[in-house]
């Protein structure tokens, strides 16, 4: 049995794109250094020239040509290898980062795998599915955010369900709180990256339709990517604000009156967890994830991914009824702190750390 001595834990993250699951992953750093171990953040990746890159404790930078990199870059391995020397246990946020992590880890420390989205058609080959399978079984412990992506692991990857501990993303309710402000129209915000697995072009759709139907409203989305060039013209037609990569997420879910996210591919959506505790109702679509956060007809609305009709349904229903709007953002305020503090979701990950270094996790926390 270890002993119950701080521990070195590196958190390797696949790039240092201002992303959800980067940003979550360097706030889970935050938190938990110094309870009582050390924990440090590896970027193996540069993320796109547009917008500010997270903080790192170190940065690889690879693949700043501009050109798509390969799943699997010997150059990552190696840099990753050197960066992890010395460490107690290694946490691998996502699939890319395990690939690296399984290779670059010593056997001898145990690796802590996040699974944070869905991977399920590129399993559908066997070839792939033993691939991963046995990248997965160099885990240790296996965190899934949603009870989707722990079914994920579980069965096409056949991971016994005793190494899987479901702990769903969080955030600060300190930062991701409500705003004062009263505005004269709602207002509207889409939050992502401008990726076609996050159908920014149907939010744009939706406003126009909105708009079409003769209501006054506000529209802004948020985010990068390579679906930016196309959505240039529709947007300005719909009337909505492209407001490009944004590192005051807060502030900007403070002036706004509703989210919607349009994706068809989630993990975990960490934006919905924002917008509750930032006192917003959503509409979004039923993506992995989603039904943790959102309670449907409660704190907002889930439809469908693609049913676009019910998604204008659902939208236009909380634009025309702002007392609607505001009893569903006080009970997702209330129920995503309760739920997603990044304190709560701290300790959570420090029991399965707990595990991993074979330390007692009550004697931990009496210590």
């Amino acid at each position: 049995m270890r002993s119950s001595a701080p521990a070195r834990v590196a958190h390797v993250l696949p790039t240092d794109a201002r992303r959800g699951a980067q940003v979550f992953a360097h706030e889970l750093r935050q938190a938990l250094d110094g309870r009582p171990d050390r924990h440090f953040t590896i970027t193996l990746f540069a993320g796109p020239p547009a917008g500010e890159p997270i903080a790192a404790d170190v940065r690889l930078g690879l693949g700043t040509d501009g050109h798509r990199r390969p799943r699997f870059h010997p150059g990552a391995t190696l840099g990753l290898r050197r960066a992890v020397r010395g460490s107690d246990a290694v946490v691998a946020h996502g699939g890319e980062a395990l690939l690296h992590a399984a290779t670059a880890t010593p056997w001898s420390v145990p690796v802590v795998y996040t699974k944070i989205g869905g991977s399920a058609q590129a399993l559908r080959g066997p070839v792939h599915r033993a691939l991963w399978s046995a990248v997965t079984r160099r885990a240790r412990a296996i965190v899934a955010v949603s009870p989707e992506m722990a079914d994920e692991v579980g069965g096409l990857l056949g991971v016994d369900r005793a190494r899987i501990t479901l702990i769903p993303n969080g955030r600060d309710p300190s930062v991701f709180h409500p705003g004062t402000g009263r505005r004269e129209r709602p207002h509207l915000v889409h939050v992502g990256a401008l990726t076609a697995d996050k159908r920014p072009e149907a939010f744009v759709r939706l406003v126009a339709l909105l708009r079409a139907e003769g209501l006054d409203l506000d529209a802004s989305l948020v985010g990068a990517g390579p679906l930016l060039a196309s959505l240039r013209s529709p947007a300005a037609e719909a009337g909505v604000a492209l407001l490009g990569p944004r590192a005051d997420i807060a502030e900007l879910l403070r002036q706004a009156d509703l989210l919607v996210l349009t994706s068809r591919v989630e993990g975990m959506p960490g934006v919905l967890i924002e917008a509750g505790m930032s006192g917003l109702a959503v509409v979004t679509t039923r993506v992995p994830g989603a039904s943790l956060v959102v309670r449907d007809g409660e704190t907002g609305s889930i439809v469908e991914a693609g049913d676009d009709a019910a998604l204008l349904a659902a939208t236009r229903s909380l634009v025309l009824d702002p007392e609607r709007r505001g009893e569903m953002g006080r009970a997702a305020r209330d129920h995503c702190v309760r739920r997603f503090s990044l304190a709560t979701v701290a300790a959570s990950w420090q029991e399965v750390l707990d595990g991993v270094l074979e330390r007692p996790a009550r004697a931990q926390r009496r210590g």
